[in-house]
């Protein structure tokens, strides 16, 4: 095998850690002889062979926040020149609102804008409405901020690992999975 072996589109059944091999859905394998994981952590311990209990444990309280993006395109121009801004604001649902158009003008078609608002929760904080109604509630946040003045189209895409929470438990858990 390549010592650059990128596995792309397969599903990881099983990671043995003391074979070096990689198990997948369709009863493939691979082995390897460094492995450089860009799983997030507590997914990455559950696919591993033979973890003690208490790293399980240990895994499944690391905390991260999750993250709906929402992708909307106007027609026209956009009130303020900044390529992106932070709402601090807690009756709104927007964070950072990241303007696309402003990074390229190749992210758009002429006369249009293109917007990209961050929505976060986590175990904390949950969404208490679905995706669909937190996309209508953005677009109309967007236009009562006086940011766009209409929306041409607009969808989302949801991020189940987007930033890590530094909570208190944080450190002691990975301290025990990484001994």
């Amino acid at each position: 095998l390549s010592n650059d072996l990128n596995i792309i589109n397969k599903k990881i059944t099983l990671i043995d850690l003391a074979e070096k091999k990689i198990f997948f859905e369709d009863n493939d394998y691979y082995s390897y002889e460094k492995l450089i994981n860009t799983i997030p952590l507590d997914n990455f311990i559950k696919l591993v062979k033979d973890v003690p209990k208490s790293i399980k444990v240990a895994a499944s309280k690391l905390n991260c926040t999750s993250l709906l993006l929402i992708n909307v395109l106007s027609k026209g121009e956009t009130s303020i020149p900044y390529h992106w801004l932070y709402v601090y604001d807690e009756e709104l649902l927007s964070t950072r609102i990241t303007q696309s158009h402003l990074l390229s003008k190749k992210n758009t078609k002429k006369g249009y804008s293109a917007i990209q608002v961050e929505v976060y929760e986590s175990d904390y904080r949950k969404f208490k409405i679905n995706h669909e109604k937190i996309k209508n509630k953005v677009c109309k946040e967007l236009i009562n901020m006086g940011i766009i003045d209409n929306v041409e189209k607009s969808h989302y895409q949801y991020i189940n690992h987007a930033n890590i929470i530094f909570d208190h438990s944080r450190k002691n858990n990975l301290n025990m999975i990484f001994k």
